[in-house]
């Protein structure tokens, strides 16, 4: 049994113990049972510690947890893990509305980590991607080394206009998509 399981209390002891503020639980190389009887161990070992932790679940989307995941933790992946293309951030952003309505305070669907800075894509599609990711309110996760970040992708990172939109705390959906474009309501202040 690799990793935590069937050590969940010790581990989340040793987590909080740490000072650890974030667990990204992912489900590499289990037993065979389902994430959905697995996670809640955890989660409620983590809730035993005595230190909040926020609880990210990783399931890659599989058993649809955003459908039972804000009983368990605070995010759980919606989708397959991203690369660095249009494509594949397109596709994850798809697949991450069709759980829109299970996104609520507390609780965030999570289509993977943002791609801005690994250089496979265009400056304009890294906006598009922060502003999907700010729209969704997905967790806005660097997936790029940050020691080696370029100004340019400081300055999208640091937008004070989609970080807006992503703390207005309202969920912001495709109303359209026409001709190659989506159409989002206005979510003003």
């Amino acid at each position: 049994m690799p990793g935590s399981l069937g050590f969940e209390e010790q581990d989340a002891k040793t987590f909080a113990s740490w000072g650890i503020d974030y667990l990204k639980y992912d489900n590499c190389h289990h037993d065979g049972s389902k994430p959905i009887e697995r996670y809640p161990v955890m989660s409620k070992a983590l809730k035993k510690a005595g230190r909040p932790i926020f609880f990210s679940l990783c399931e890659w989307g599989e058993m649809h947890p955003a459908e039972w995941g804000f009983h368990v933790g605070n995010s759980w992946r919606t989708t397959c893990d991203i690369t660095d293309t249009w494509e594949s951030m397109i596709s994850r952003a798809d697949q991450n509305e069709l759980y829109a309505q299970y996104a609520r305070p507390g609780g965030w669907n999570d289509p993977d980590m943002l791609e801005i800075g690994n250089r496979g894509m265009t400056k304009d599609e890294y906006i598009v991607h922060f502003s999907l990711w700010a729209i969704s309110k997905a967790p806005l996760l660097l997936g790029c080394d940050i020691r080696n970040m370029t100004q340019e992708t400081i300055e999208i990172i640091s937008n004070k206009e989609i970080l807006m939109v992503f703390k207005l705390g309202r969920l912001g959906c495709t109303v359209m998509k026409r001709f190659g474009l989506r159409h989002f309501p206005a979510i003003g202040q």
